[in-house]
C-alpha cells in the first residue's frame, strides 16, 4: 500500500514509475494508480522467502533496471530484493532499500536464527551496497545504525491519500468518510497475527476494558501466517471473551475501510513495529489510534488524536476507557487525527521527500 500511494503522488510530480513484485496466489493484488507500470514477475514457489516458481524474474528484473533512473528496493530478506541489488549492482545502477520495519534488532520477533543467519550470507552486504538506506522514523535509523550498516541513512515517514481513503470508504458504504452507525460499537485492530504484534497483551486489556463497558467488542482481522491465532483463542478462552472476540482472517479492502471508519478506535500494540500504514489509514478515517510507545507514532499523543502508552494490559485499558466514556474526547481526538496525516502524513509529503532522496542520488 506504501508503494501504491507513493507512485501516485510521484506521477503527480512528473516522476514515472515502474513496479516488480510477484503475485499473490491467496488475496487480491494491491491496486495502482492509472499510468503506473505494474509487472508481474509470476507467483511464489516459496511464499515465505518469496522464491519465485520460474526464472521468469530474472529477465524482468535485468530490462528494467537497465532503462531506470534510481532502483528502489522495498523491504529485505526475501529473494527478489537480494536479485534487484545483484541486477543494480551488474548493471552499475545505484540503488535506495527501504527495510520498512524489518530491520528491529535482529534478537527481536520471529525467525531470530534464521535472519542471523541470512544477515551474515548476504542482507548485511545489501545494505551496506546500497546509496542510501531510507528509514521510516528516527527509531529506525537508529536501529539501521546499531546494525553497523555503513550507508548513507535518510527518514522519510511513510503517508497516505486522504482523497483516495475518502473514495474509499464511501466505496466500502460509509457516506461523507465519517463513522456510520453500527449497531454493537467495538474496538479494531488491523494487522498481521504475529507475536511481536502483542495480541496477547490487547486480548488481557479488552478483558478489563469488557467487564467496565458491557457492549464493546473487540474485533480483530489480518492474515495469521504464523499460525499464532490457536495460541490467542486459548488465551482468549481463559480470560472469558467468548463472543465480545471476533477474528475476520484475511479481509479486502472494501471491508478494511469500512472497519476502520466504524471502529470506535484502532489499536496498534506492537513490540516492534515500522510506520504501520493501517494506522495512518485509521487516522485519515477519522479514527482515534491508541499505540504502544514502541510503534512510532508519538505524534499520536502530541496532535491529541489518540494516546501513546507503555503496552501494558492496565495502560492499554486506561487509554482504550478514556476515550470510549468521553464523547467529546473522541471527537476532538477525530477531528486531530484527520489533521495529523493532512499535515505529517500524507503521500504528498511522502513522495516530495522521496523525490528529494532520489535527485541526491542521482547527483552521487
Amino acid at each position: 500500500m506504501m508503494v501504491a500511494n507513493l507512485s501516485r503522488s510521484l506521477a503527480q510530480l512528473g516522476i514515472d514509475s515502474v513496479i516488480l513484485a510477484l503475485d499473490r496466489k491467496s488475496s487480491p493484488n494491491v491496486e495502482f494508480a492509472d499510468g503506473v507500470i505494474v509487472r508481474s514477475c509470476g507467483v511464489a514457489a516459496i511464499s515465505r522467502m518469496a522464491i519465485p516458481a520460474n526464472s521468469r524474474i530474472i529477465g524482468i528484473l535485468t530490462e528494467e533496471i537497465s532503462n531506470a533512473d534510481v532502483v528502489h528496493i522495498h523491504e529485505i530478506w526475501h529473494f527478489p530484493h537480494v536479485l534487484a541489488a545483484v541486477a543494480s549492482h551488474f548493471a552499475h545502477r545505484r540503488y535506495i532499500l527501504s527495510p520498512h520495519g524489518e530491520l528491529e534488532p535482529l534478537y527481536a520477533g520471529a525467525h531470530v536464527a534464521a535472519k542471523l543467519l541470512l544477515w551474515h550470507l548476504y542482507q548485511r552486504r545489501i545494505l551496506n551496497g546500497a546509496s542510501i538506506v531510507h528509514a521510516l522514523t528516527a527509531r529506525e535509523e537508529r536501529n539501521v545504525k546499531l546494525a553497523g550498516v555503513k550507508a548513507p541513512i535518510r527518514v522519510v515517514p511513510n503517508g497516505v491519500d486522504v482523497e483516495i481513503v475518502d473514495q474509499l470508504v464511501r466505496k466500502s458504504g460509509v457516506p461523507d468518510g465519517r463513522a456510520g452507525n453500527e449497531s454493537v460499537p467495538y474496538i479494531l485492530y488491523l494487522g498481521r497475527i504475529d507475536p511481536k504484534k502483542n495480541i496477547d497483551v490487547l486480548l488481557e486489556a479488552f478483558s478489563i476494558v469488557a467487564k467496565a463497558t458491557p457492549e464493546i467488542q473487540l474485533v480483530i482481522a489480518g492474515p495469521d501466517p504464523y499460525k499464532f491465532w490457536r495460541r490467542l483463542c486459548g488465551i482468549a478462552a481463559k480470560l472469558e471473551l467468548g463472543d465480545r472476540l471476533q477474528y475476520l482472517g484475511f479481509i479486502d479492502e472494501s471491508l478494511k475501510f469500512r472497519l476502520i471508519a466504524n471502529a470506535k478506535l484502532f489499536v496498534l500494540p506492537s513490540m516492534a513495529e515500522g510506520l504501520s500504514m493501517a494506522a495512518l489509514e485509521a487516522l485519515a478515517c477519522r479514527t482515534p489510534v491508541v499505540a504502544s510507545e514502541t510503534a512510532n507514532l508519538p505524534e499520536v499523543q502530541a496532535a491529541n488524536a489518540g494516546r501513546v502508552v507503555s503496552p501494558t494490559p492496565q495502560n492499554l485499558a486506561g487509554a482504550f476507557l478514556e476515550i470510549l466514556e468521553d464523547d467529546a474526547l473522541r471527537e476532538s481526538m477525530r477531528s486531530n487525527a484527520r489533521g495529523l496525516v493532512e499535515r505529517v502524513f500524507s503521500s504528498t509529503s511522502m513522495a516530495r521527500g522521496m523525490a528529494t532522496l532520489y535527485r541526491e542520488l542521482l547527483s552521487q
